[in-house]
C-alpha cells in the first residue's frame, strides 16, 4: 500500500489548539481536524498485518472510521504485550481513592523534577495548557528539559492502577494532548509532507539546542515513559481515542526526528539514549511506517557507539558515574527489546559489555551501595540494576550488594578492584557495611565530555557509614545561581578535589580518551593489603614539565591509608597545593603544629547527621620528606581578583546544590634539583600523608599515630607507619611492579633498594 500523502492532495499546516481538557476535544479528533487525522494515519504502514480495517476506511475516506479502528487495533493486538496492563477482577472502578504525595500534586501542577531536584508550580498559557518552555525558579533550560521527559506521565498511571481513581487517568490523558498538539516538531503537522525528509538543521517548533525536542529528551521519553504509559492506560475509559491517535502520532515524530538528517547529538550518553529511544519505540510499535528499517539502522549504530564510547571494563567514556549507568541502562534496554524480536537479536560482544557497564557498576560501589562522585554525579545507589542482576544471572553482584549475606563471594583474595581503561580503583577493607572505601582515579585520560573533572589522582573516603573525604560534586548546568557558576568555574577545576595542584594550574582536560589501559603493573590486590598508584603529567599553562605521582597503601585490616605524593620537577623551583575537601556538616579541626587535619563524618544515609566517625590526615615528616610550610581550613571561599583569591571550599550534593563546606588547603615550595642525595638530585620531592579512620566509639582516634619517610627517590618510597603503636616499615615501589611492595617490622632494618 502506498503512502496516505499520495492517496490525497493536501497542504499539511501547523494545527496548535488552545488547551482544554480531553473530555472538551472530540471524542475522535480524525474526522473533526482532518490535518491531524491525516498526519496520524500517515505514519503508519497500512500494510501490516491487522491494520486491514484501518486500510479500507483510508482508502474510502472516513477518517474517523478509520482511526477508531487503529485504537480497536491496538486494544487487541500482540505489540508492546511486556507493558499492557490488564485489571484484575477486583479492580476498584471509579474510586475516589488518592495516593496523595507529589503524585497527587501534579493534578495542581506542581511537579518535583528528579533530574533538577526541584520542586515548582508550572504556569498555564493564556489558553490554559501548560507552560511546556518553563524554566523554574532558577532559570534553568534543565528544568524545562526535565519537565519534558515526562516521568509524572508514569506517575499518574501508576496511581489509576493502584487506585482506579480516573482523576490521574483523566489528567494523564488531558496532558497527552496539551503537549503533542502545542508541541508539534519539524518533521509533523507542523511541516507538509509527513514521509519526506525537512530540513532537520533547522529549529524545531520550540527551540534548537535546549528544547523539549531537542535528541535527548526525544530518546529519554521513547526510552521511557511514552510506550509504557500507552499500553498500560489502554483499560481506562478516560483515555480517549483522540488521546490515544495523538501520542501515536507524537511517537511517530519522535522516530523522524531521532532517525532524520541532522540527529547526530553532540555529546555521547545523548546520542546512545536517542537510539536507544528509536529501538523501543520500532519494536513496541513495529506497525509506524519504516520500522523494520529504523530499527535495524537504530541498532547498529547504537551497537557501534558501544564499541566505541564504552571501555572493554564497562565505563563509558564520558568518566561521570551517573550517566555511566544511565547510558549502561539504555543499552540493556535495547538487548532486551531486540529479544522480543524475531528480525534480530544482540551478538555476544554486545551483551558481554553492557554485563560489563553494570559490573563496574556493582564493584565500583562502597559497601553501603553508594556509587563514587566521579565525574558529574550526584550521591546515589546507581550502580545496582535488579533486572540487570537476574537477566545476566551474576551472584557474585548479589554477595557484593549485601554485604556476602547472600549470592556468590567473587573470586581472588582482595575485595578491591581496578578499572584499567576508565581508569578507577576501589579500595576496600572487606565487603562488609562498615568498611574502609577508598575510590582512587589513576586514569590516562580526562573524559570525552564536558561531564568529566580535572581531578586525576583525587581520592575520596569512606568508613564506618560515614563520609569523610568528599568530591565537590556538579552544581548545576544552567540558571540563574551561584550554582551555575560553581559548575563552570569550580567543580571541573582539579584544586575542586582531593589531588595536587603545581604552580596553581590545572590539570589539562586533556587527552579525551586513553587507546591503552593503565598497565596491570600499576595495582596489586594481595591477601592482606593493596597497593596502587598513578601519575599525570600534563597541566594546563605550565612552563616547564612537571609530573605529580601519587601511591595509595591499604592494609586489609587498620582502618588506614599511605599515600605517597611524588613531584618530579628537575629543572625549576614549584609550588605545590594539596587540598583535601570534607562535607559541609562535617566537622574540621587543623592542628597547627602538627598540621594534622581532623575530620568527623556524616552518615551518608543521612548526611544531615554527623557521625563519630573520624578521620585524620597526618603530614609524613623524616629525613626524606617534603614538608609543605602552611596549612590553613577555608570554607565558601568566592573568587576575588583583587584579592586573588580563587573559588574554594564549595560543595553540591545534589543537582542545583552549592554549600560552603571546609577544606583543609596545604601549600609548599619545591627547590629544583640540588644534588642532595633524597631525590632531589634529579628533582623529585616526595609529600606523604598516614590517613587514619576510627568509629569513634569501639575505638578511638590514634592521637600518636604518624609516617616517616626514611627513604625516597624516583624509583620507591620507605616510610614507617605507627598506628596504635604498632611500627611497620612499607617499601613502595614506584618504578618496579606494584606487586614488589612489602610491609616488614621496623626491626628487620632497611630495604636492601635503599
Amino acid at each position: 500500500m502506498g503512502r496516505i500523502s499520495q492517496r490525497w492532495g493536501w497542504v499539511w499546516v501547523v494545527s496548535t489548539y488552545p488547551w482544554m481538557s480531553t473530555s472538551a476535544i472530540a471524542e475522535n479528533i480524525c474526522g473533526s481536524d482532518p490535518v491531524i487525522g491525516k498526519a496520524v494515519l500517515g505514519s503508519f504502514n497500512l500494510s501490516f498485518p491487522g491494520l486491514e480495517k484501518v486500510d479500507t476506511a483510508v482508502n474510502v475516506g472516513d477518517l474517523d472510521t478509520a482511526c477508531d479502528e487503529l485504537v480497536e487495533y491496538y486494544q487487541t493486538s500482540t505489540s508492546g504485550s511486556w507493558m499492557r496492563w490488564t485489571p484484575p477482577p477486583n479492580f476498584p472502578w471509579n474510586s475516589t481513592r488518592r495516593v496523595g504525595g507529589q503524585t497527587d500534586q501534579i493534578l495542581d501542577d506542581v511537579y518535583f523534577l528528579k533530574g533538577v531536584k526541584c520542586t515548582d508550580k508550572i504556569p498555564r498559557n493564556p489558553d490554559g495548557g501548560l507552560d511546556w518552555t518553563f524554566k523554574g525558579p532558577h532559570q534553568d533550560v534543565e528544568f524545562m528539559n526535565c519537565l519534558n521527559r515526562h516521568d509524572q506521565w508514569s506517575d499518574l498511571v501508576a496511581a489509576w492502577k493502584v487506585t482506579g481513581n480516573e482523576v490521574y487517568a483523566q489528567h494523564y490523558s488531558d496532558l497527552v494532548a496539551d503537549w503533542v498538539t502545542h508541541l508539534p516538531c519539524r518533521a509533523g503537522v507542523s511541516r507538509a509532507d509527513w514521509n519526506t525528509s525537512g530540513r532537520f538543521d533547522q529549529p524545531c517548533a520550540t527551540g534548537p539546542m535546549e528544547s523539549p525536542w531537542r535528541v535527548l529528551e526525544a530518546g529519554i521519553r521513547t526510552v521511557g515513559p511514552w510506550a509504557p504509559c500507552f499500553y498500560g492506560s489502554l483499560a481506562s475509559p478516560s483515555v480517549t481515542t483522540s488521546t490515544r491517535v495523538l501520542m501515536l502520532l507524537g511517537l511517530s515524530e519522535h522516530v523522524a526526528v531521532i532517525a532524520g538528517p541532522g540527529r547526530d547529538a553532540k555529546t555521547p550518553n545523548w546520542q546512545m539514549t536517542q537510539w536507544a529511544g528509536l529501538i523501543t519505540t520500532c519494536v513496541a510499535f513495529p506497525e509506524l511506517l519504516n520500522a523494520t528499517e529504523y530499527l535495524h539502522t537504530a541498532f547498529d549504530v547504537l551497537y557501534g557507539l558501544l564499541q566505541d564510547q564504552v571501555y572493554p571494563d564497562g565505563m563509558e567514556t564520558e568518566l561521570a558515574f551517573g550517566y555511566d549507568m544511565a547510558t549502561a541502562d539504555d543499552f540493556f534496554k535495547a538487548m532486551q527489546l531486540l529479544n522480543r524480536t524475531t528480525s534480530m537479536q544482540a551478538p555476544a560482544a554486545y551483551r558481554n559489555r553492557v554485563e560489563k557497564m553494570f559490573e563496574y557498576g556493582v564493584y565500583i560501589s562502597d559497601q553501603r551501595g553508594y556509587s563514587p562522585r566521579s565525574g558529574d554525579a550526584d550521591l546515589s545507589r546507581g550502580g545496582w540494576s535488579g533486572s540487570a542482576h537476574q537477566y545476566f544471572g551474576r551472584d557474585d553482584w548479589l554477595y557484593v550488594r549485601t554485604n556476602g549475606k547472600n549470592g556468590t563471594k567473587p573470586t581472588g583474595v582482595s575485595p578491591s578492584v581496578a578499572f584499567p581503561w576508565g581508569g578507577q580503583v576501589a579500595l576496600k577493607s572487606s565487603y562488609a557495611m562498615d568498611g574502609l572505601w577508598a575510590w582512587f582515579d589513576f586514569g590516562k585520560a580526562y573524559g570525552s565530555s564536558g561531564h568529566a573533572h580535572r581531578a586525576k589522582l583525587s581520592l575520596t573516603l569512606r568508613a564506618h557509614a560515614s563520609m569523610l573525604l568528599v568530591d565537590s560534586g556538579r552544581f548545576a548546568y544552567q540558571g540563574n545561581d551561584l550554582a551555575v557558576t560553581l559548575n563552570r568555574e569550580y567543580e571541573r577545576e582539579t584544586h575542586a578535589h582531593n589531588t595536587l595542584t603545581i604552580d596553581c594550574k590545572e590539570q589539562s582536560a586533556t587527552p579525551a580518551v586513553t587507546t591503552t589501559p593503565v598497565a596491570e603493573t600499576e595495582w596489586a590486590f594481595l591477601k592482606d593489603s593493596d597497593y596502587v598508584r598513578g601519575s599525570w603529567s600534563s597541566w594546563d599553562g605550565l612552563e616547564g614539565s612537571a609530573t605529580h605521582r601519587r601511591a595509595v597503601y591499604m592494609p586489609r585490616e587498620g582502618g588506614w591509608l599511605a599515600v605517597i605524593d611524588q613531584v618530579l620537577s628537575p629543572s625549576t623551583d614549584r609550588a605545590v597545593q594539596a587540598t583535601w575537601h570534607a562535607h559541609p556538616n562535617s566537622s574540621v579541626v587543623l592542628t597547627p603544629d602538627s598540621l594534622t587535619t581532623t575530620v568527623i563524618g556524616v552518615d551518608i544515609d543521612d548526611t544531615s547527621r554527623r557521625t563519630s566517625a573520624t578521620c585524620s590526615v597526618i603530614p609524613a615528616t623524616g629525613a626524606a620528606a617534603a614538608s609543605f610550610a602552611t596549612a590553613r581550613v577555608v570554607r565558601g571561599v568566592e573568587k576575588n581578583a583583587t584579592l586573588n583569591a580563587t573559588w574554594q571550599g564549595w560543595y553540591s550534593q545534589t543537582y542545583i546544590g552549592a554549600c560552603p563546606a571546609s577544606t583543609v588547603v596545604y601549600d609548599g615550595v619545591i627547590p629544583a634539583a640540588n644534588g642532595a642525595n633524597d631525590g632531589r638530585a634529579s628533582g623529585s620531592f616526595t609529600f606523604g600523608w598516614l590517613i587514619t579512620t576510627s568509629d569513634g566509639t569501639t575505638k578511638e582516634a590514634d592521637t600518636a599515630a604518624s609516617m616517616k619517610i626514611t627513604n625516597a627517590n624516583s624509583s620507591a618510597v620507605e616510610a614507617v607507619v605507627t598506628v596504635n603503636g604498632a611500627a611497620q616499615t612499607l617499601y613502595l615501589p614506584l618504578d618496579q611492579p606494584a606487586s614488589a611492595v612489602r610491609s616488614y617490622p621496623v626491626a628487620s632494618g632497611p630495604n636492601s633498594n635503599f
